[in-house]
């Protein structure tokens, strides 16, 4: 076999991508490995060791992180350069998302911005969105985040207009849609990741958005929680999925 054929033969052990895939491939003795699976194996490693770990670091965090005044000094320095729009999400590290969206910061930077501000936190109805542009009328934008993956009909329930919202309850979800959509998520992770266990971390985060939706919803949520494979994951979902449609 010519060497130039014989490298083109070579691929992966564990995904089975070929040399022309992916950036390199390592030999080992009878195994080869590419990058790619390399980074995966890389993050399984920290995970692993992140869980084990019984360190806190409650008392360790650094004491200068962000405060929500320095947000005069982060807008004056976004002003001297020719950005097309600013977003502005008005918490810092330590709020995480457990904490409230802070307003008076968010207004402070909205106000010496010289540049279009979007607005994005804490959007999970049309309600959200009137109260905030309410608040600030010549907002350039709402951003959309979790709230779209907790429901993905969010945007069904706002009027172009503007000048109403439309109300949504668990009656209006389209169970048959979003079963659809979970599944297609899924076969996308599974297509690009390697391992079911990268696509599990996937998946749970998305159904901790939107779990709450759902009759049933602390078992079901457990259940997902636990899942150790995707066929398991599957089939906690289909039992969902039958007994929401009941």
């Amino acid at each position: 076999m010519p060497k130039g054929d014989k490298d083109k033969s070579i691929r992966c052990s564990f995904c089975g991508k070929g040399q022309e895939e992916v950036e390199r491939i390592i030999a080992g003795p009878g195994v080869y490995i590419c990058d790619e699976c390399i980074k995966v194996c890389t993050n399984i490693i920290e995970n692993d060791l992140y869980e084990d770990s019984e360190i806190t670091y409650e008392n360790e965090a650094p004491t200068d992180l962000p405060k929500p005044e320095e947000i005069k000094d982060l807008i004056s320095l976004y002003n001297q350069f020719p950005i097309s729009e600013v977003i502005i999400h008005a918490r810092v590290r330590e709020d995480y998302y457990k904490n409230p969206v802070n307003y008076e910061a968010f207004a402070e930077g909205f106000s010496q911005s010289i540049h279009p501000v979007c607005y994005n936190g804490d959007i999970f109805c049309a309600q959200d969105i009137q109260e905030v542009i309410k608040r600030f009328p010549k907002l350039s934008a709402v951003m959309v985040g979790r709230g779209m993956i907790a429901n993905p009909q969010l945007t069904e329930s706002f009027d172009c207009a503007g000048d109403k919202s439309l109300e949504f309850s668990k009656k209006d979800i389209d169970y048959a849609r979003w079963k659809a959509f979970l599944d297609e998520l899924c076969y996308g992770y599974e297509y690009i990741m390697s391992g079911g266990r990268n696509v599990l971390f996937k998946l749970k985060e998305v159904w901790s958005y939107m779990i709450p939706l759902f009759p049933e919803c602390e078992k079901y949520g457990k259940k997902i929680k636990k899942a150790k494979t995707v066929a398991e994951y599957h089939t906690i979902v289909n039992a969902l999925f039958r007994e929401a449609v009941v």
